[in-house]
C-alpha cells in the first residue's frame, strides 16, 4: 500500500511552455516501448545513449490474463530519468477497466480527491512490483537529472498518478518533472484535478482529435474530471496550460493547448469519437510499431 501521509505544498516555478517536438520524438518511442517484454529494443533505436533499469509487468485486475506494465530507464544523452507506462491490453481488459472505471469504488488520493480505484491499483501494482526502488536508485545516483514520465490510455492514468505521487512525498522536484499522457482517461474527481494542477508545471495531456478514451469516464459521471494540460490545436510552441489538442492526423505540429480541465475548445469540441484515433498518435500506430521493435514504417506497422 501507498504511504498516504500529505507533505507541505512544493514552491514550482512558472508554466513552461508545451513542446510538440518533445513529445513526438521522445514520448512517442517511449510509449511504443512499453509493448515490448525488452524495452531496451526500442530504446536503442530510438535514443543516443539509454539503457533500460528494469521492466515490471503484474496482474491488475481479477482475469489472470490482464496485465499492467511499466519501465524505469536512464537516458544520459538527454540526463533523464524515464517511467513509461503501458496502456490497455485487449478487449477483456478494457471492458473490465471500464466497468470498474464506472460502477467501482473511488479511492482517496495522497495528494487530494479520489480516483478510479483501478487506475490507483495498476500504478501501485507496478509502482511496488520495483519500479519505485530502482527509480530511487537512479535519482540517488544521477541527482541532477530530470525525470519524464509518460504513458498512452491506461498508461496515462497510471503516469499522472505516479508523477502525482512523487512529487507529493518529495521524492523528486516536481519543477524537474515532465509529465506527458497520450489518450489519457478521465482518471479522478474535481478535487483529484486541482490538486494535481498544483503539483508539476511540466504537465500535459496530449489528444488526438476524436480519440474516445479521453472522454472515458463521461464528463460529470461520478464527478470525474481531467486535470489541466489538454494540448490540441495550431502552434508549433505555445504557452503551457494543459490539453494538447490536435484536431488532425499529428502528422505536422498543428495543434491548440487549452488552459482548462475540460475545454469546448480542445477535443471536448468533438462528439463523433474514434478508436483509431487513439491508437495512432503523431501519425504512429503506437502499440503496433513498439511491437515491431520501433523500427520500419511507424504508419501503419505490420501486425506481428
Amino acid at each position: 500500500m501507498l504511504n498516504l501521509v500529505s507533505a507541505a505544498p512544493a514552491v514550482h516555478a512558472e508554466q513552461p511552455a508545451y513542446s510538440d517536438e518533445f513529445a513526438r520524438t521522445k514520448v512517442v518511442p517511449l510509449c511504443a516501448a512499453t509493448q515490448l517484454d525488452n524495452p531496451q529494443i526500442c530504446l536503442s533505436r530510438q535514443f543516443a545513449n539509454a539503457t533500460t533499469q528494469r521492466r515490471v509487468t503484474v496482474r491488475c485486475d481479477e482475469f489472470s490474463v490482464d496485465t499492467c506494465s511499466g519501465f524505469v530507464a536512464i537516458n544520459h544523452a538527454d540526463k533523464a530519468i524515464m517511467l513509461a507506462f503501458r496502456g490497455t491490453i485487449g478487449s477483456t481488459q478494457m471492458i473490465v477497466e471500464s466497468e470498474e472505471t464506472v460502477f467501482g469504488e473511488m479511492v482517496t488520493w495522497v495528494a487530494g480527491g479520489t480516483v478510479s480505484k483501478y487506475f490507483y491499483n495498476a500504478f501501485t501494482a507496478v509502482w511496488s512490483a520495483g519500479i519505485k526502488d530502482d527509480f530511487l536508485t537512479l535519482k540517488s545516483k544521477y541527482p541532477s537529472y530530470e525525470l519524464w514520465i509518460v504513458g498512452h490510455s491506461l498508461g496515462g492514468s497510471m503516469a499522472s498518478l505516479a508523477a502525482s505521487y512523487i512529487e507529493k512525498m518529495k521524492l523528486f522536484d516536481g519543477n524537474l518533472i515532465k509529465l506527458v499522457t497520450f489518450g489519457q482517461p478521465r482518471t479522478g474527481d474535481k478535487d483529484f484535478a486541482a490538486a494535481h494542477e498544483a503539483q508539476i508545471p511540466y504537465t500535459f495531456r496530449v489528444t488526438h482529435a476524436h480519440d474516445v478514451i479521453p472522454h472515458s469516464p463521461a464528463k460529470g459521471l461520478r464527478n470525474y474530471y481531467h486535470h489541466k494540460s489538454e494540448a490540441s490545436g495550431p502552434s508549433s510552441l505555445t504557452r503551457s496550460c494543459f490539453q494538447a489538442f490536435y484536431n488532425n492526423d499529428m502528422s505536422k505540429p498543428d495543434f491548440v493547448v487549452c488552459n482548462e480541465g475540460e475545454s469546448n475548445q480542445c477535443s471536448d469540441q468533438n462528439v463523433d469519437l474514434s478508436f483509431n484515433d487513439h491508437h495512432r498518435y503523431f501519425n504512429v500506430y503506437i502499440m503496433r510499431w513498439g511491437v515491431a521493435g520501433c523500427t520500419g514504417d511507424p504508419v501503419n506497422p505490420p501486425f506481428i
